[in-house]
């Protein structure tokens, strides 16, 4: 793809484009480009290279411009290859998931972000589902998705998405860099599988001003020694409020929540 783009599908029902593990399926390999994926599945795309060449699986956005996901399904997407980033997703610029489900996508080997997005700029979720996406080695952030950028997640569902083993691999579903808003959303059942891999649902990184509200964490946990925080770790700031964070292991400090910056909890059930 080398101009900006529309695919505009007839339902995700109807129309599925399959890379079947033999290659990545879109990419948008020119300056300024935006791709918008509208009513399709996006399956079974795969790259094995490292580095740049190998991120991801489905989609790759070398430059700065947006990938949008609407109204449409990205599954079972993967990128096999070191620092491969983005099982489903990697973008050099933002990206935007509305009513869609991301599921099943993972990367696996080493230092490689973001089971199913992983984004340079900002990240912006609304009204979708995230489930079972995972990455699979050492050094391997978000389970789901990582963000570099600002990062806003609105009426979503975060379900079983994980970090695997052997270390260091945070947030089982996400990995902020940024400013993080997390607003009416479920996050269930996600966690983290190494040691010192902190955020079995949500991990905030220095930069991370995290604010949660109107939200929900149950059953999210961390696996191994020095793993704060079952549900979120942050680094940086944390307010929560009107949420409810109940059910969440760590079997190192905070079941809940581990926080290291300043943090503000105001009418909300732990």
């Amino acid at each position: 793809i080398t101009e900006t783009i529309t695919l505009n599908g007839p339902g995700q029902e109807l129309v599925t484009v399959d890379g079947q593990q033999v290659s990545r399926i879109f990419d948008a390999a020119a300056p300024d480009v935006d791709v918008t994926i509208l009513g399709m599945t996006l399956a079974g795309g795969q790259t094995t290279a490292d580095n740049l060449a190998g991120r991801g699986g489905a989609i790759r956005s070398q430059y700065a411009g947006t990938v949008l996901i609407d109204q449409s399904t990205i599954s079972g997407n993967s990128t096999m290859g070191d620092r491969a980033d983005g099982g489903a997703i990697y973008a050099g610029g933002d990206v935007v998931v509305m009513n869609s489900t991301i599921s099943g996508n993972s990367t696996n080997n080493l230092d490689s972000e973001g089971g199913a997005i992983a984004a340079e700029g900002s990240v912006s979720i609304t009204d979708s589902t995230f489930s079972g996406n995972s990455t699979d080695g050492g050094g391997s952030d978000g389970g789901a998705v990582y963000a570099a950028g600002e990062l806003v997640v609105l009426g979503s569902l975060f379900s079983g998405n994980s970090t695997g083993t052997p270390t260091t691999s945070r947030g089982g579903a996400i990995f902020s860099d940024d400013d993080a808003t997390v607003a009416g959303s479920t996050f269930v059942g996600n966690s983290t599988g190494g040691s010192n891999s902190d955020g079995g649902a949500i991990f905030g990184d220095l930069n991370t001003t995290l604010t949660i509200v109107d939200s929900t964490f149950s059953g999210n946990f961390t696996s191994r020694f020095g793993a704060q925080g079952g549900a979120v770790h942050t680094r940086g700031s944390l307010a929560v409020e009107n949420s409810t964070l109940s059910g969440n292991n760590s079997v190192s400090h905070g079941g809940a929540i581990a926080p290291e910056g300043t943090t503000e909890i105001a009418t909300s059930t732990i």
